[in-house]
């Protein structure tokens, strides 16, 4: 069974939602150490 065009739309969409989302943490955490302390 082939995976519709919209569900590879989708998975590459949340794929690089995820990496975005992950490099911004990193930079969060890197930017704001007494945040990152406190949790």
């Amino acid at each position: 069974m082939m995976a519709s065009p919209i569900d590879n739309t989708v998975k590459q969409t949340a794929g690089v939602g995820s990496r975005v989302g992950e490099q911004t943490g990193k930079f969060w955490l890197l930017t704001n150490p007494r945040t990152n302390a406190h949790s």
